[in-house]
């Protein structure tokens, strides 16, 4: 038994591109990216790299939000207590110098749990940072998980 990896993936740097949003969460795209981003620099493992240089490319789109009550309260029935936000996206990475597909069109989702208080709407937003770091560590894992 190890602690660690013990294999490497096949590219040493990466470029993700900017996430396209094909769902309706509100200002997703540009959280995901950096955290995505920020995830690859704090493992360590590839390097994140400008297009033109990087040896891998990593193109996400979001494809759903859904909202769905998770509890209510004991004294109304209708009001939600707790709300289950899940986001869900595609992925695809392919090798920049010769074209081969790791993956593509890779499902990813992601839940977070978000408390409302009479401004439900300001709740969500607010729960969106969480959402998408939920997605970028799953995303991360897809990429650099043991090929």
């Amino acid at each position: 038994y190890q602690l660690g990896r013990h294999v490497e993936p096949p590219f040493r740097s990466i470029y993700v591109k900017p996430v396209s949003n094909a769902s309706f969460a509100p200002q997703a795209q540009a959280i995901l990216t950096l955290q995505l981003r920020e995830d690859f620099l704090h493992d360590g493992l590839v390097q994140v790299a400008h297009e033109g240089e990087a040896d891998a490319i990593l193109e996400i789109t979001l494809r759903n939000f859904d909202r769905q009550t998770a509890a209510t309260r004991q004294d109304d029935t209708e009001i939600a207590e707790k709300i289950r936000l899940e986001l869900s996206a595609s992925c695809t990475l392919v090798d920049r110098r010769t074209g081969k597909v790791y993956f593509k069109d890779r499902p990813v989702s992601a839940i977070a749990d978000t408390f409302p208080d009479d401004r439900s709407q300001q709740a969500q937003y607010q729960s969106m940072p969480v959402l998408t770091r939920n997605l970028a560590r799953r995303i991360s894992y897809e990429v650099l998980q043991v090929w």
